[in-house]
């Protein structure tokens, strides 16, 4: 059953990381002075968790495309702060910080201060840094940057960082392979193979599954169905299949729904 093919919106965007994926950043500073006025209110407001007056400042910067604003929209809208939790307007706002030029500076700034969605966005760009990355050198670099990012997210406890690892886990990915016929040197290809490559583990990624599953991300249920489904590491069942499927669904994977 094609699962990954069957998620849209912000879903579709959670499962790219299979092979890691996303989005370039945000900032303020080089935005106009009022912009960047409304967003350092509403980061005061988000910080001490008034997310009424944060949602009210950061969508007045964001209306002025400030990038900040728009990562925290994405976050407020990903974790349901001060809003209904709505995943799909939590990737339409993500998705406008590929348009800003400051973005990934932002993102490596918040990143550094322990925020794990910039973990995850980061881990995205460099995903679609892969996508077209020119050769084997290049794409080894762009592949370590995902699984550090990734790694970095999980380990702050963000249940897509969770989910992202369990996929690299569950398919196995090389980058050998992503690069297709783009030319690796020959001194660099047994380190590109070596360094960039995971076989696929059922175990590591039903361990990483289950983690972001018991935070409720609907990827993480659909791809416990799969495993259920199709007895990859577990034994088969049908109806721990279906549970997964229906939780998926709960969980906002309106695809999944019966």
């Amino acid at each position: 059953m094609a699962y990954i093919n069957k998620l849209k919106g912000f879903h579709a965007l959670r499962a790219i990381l299979l092979v890691g994926v996303l989005i370039c950043g945000l900032h303020g500073e080089g935005d106009s002075e009022q912009a960047n006025q409304y967003y350092q209110t509403g980061l005061l407001a988000y910080q001490r968790k008034d997310y009424a007056s944060a949602l009210s400042y950061f969508r007045k910067a964001a209306d002025m495309e400030n990038t900040g604003a728009y990562f925290y929209l994405g976050v407020m809208y990903r974790h349901g702060q001060g809003v209904v939790k709505n995943l799909d307007k939590a990737g339409d706002y993500l998705k406008d910080v590929m348009d800003q030029d400051d973005g990934l500076e932002y993102l490596n700034k918040t990143a550094q201060k322990g925020i794990p969605d910039a973990c995850i966005v980061l881990a995205l760009f460099y995903g679609l840094q892969l996508a077209s990355a020119k050769d084997g050198q290049e794409g080894l670099k762009y592949f370590q940057k995902i699984l550090q990012y990734a790694q970095k997210a999980a380990d702050m406890g963000d249940s897509l960082g969770y989910t992202g690892l369990g996929m690299l886990y569950y398919k196995g990915v090389s980058v050998m392979e992503l690069l297709g016929d783009k030319p690796i040197s020959p001194h660099l290809q047994q380190e590109v193979q070596k360094l960039s490559s995971f076989q696929p583990n059922y175990q590591k990624a039903l361990e990483y599954f289950q983690k972001a599953a018991k935070m409720g991300d609907p990827v993480a249920y659909m791809m416990l169905a799969q495993m259920y489904d199709n007895g990859d590491g577990v034994g088969q069942d049908e109806e721990m299949a279906k549970q997964y499927k229906q939780k998926a669904c709960d969980a906002g994977a309106k695809d999944f729904c019966p």
